[in-house]
């Protein structure tokens, strides 16, 4: 595949992300599904000293979309 054609397929599946907005939610839904795995590093882990600038599963994957995307 071409640099071109991954310019081209990565538009693509940004604007499909932001115009169905259900697209966008599974999308999100996976990424914070990873994330939950990933404990501590979010807050649904057992709060301690160590992680009080840990953040929600929901919002670090927000933040990723959104980044994957270029929303940021």
């Amino acid at each position: 595949m071409k640099q071109g054609e991954v310019i081209s397929s990565i538009k693509v599946i940004r604007e499909e992300l932001l115009t169905h907005k259900d697209l966008y939610a599974g999308f999100l839904a996976s990424i914070e599904s990873a994330l939950h795995e990933a404990r501590p590093y979010t807050l649904e882990h057992e709060h301690t000293e160590s992680c009080q600038q840990c953040t929600s599963a929901h919002d670090l994957a927000m933040s990723i979309l959104d980044r994957i995307i270029g929303e940021e």
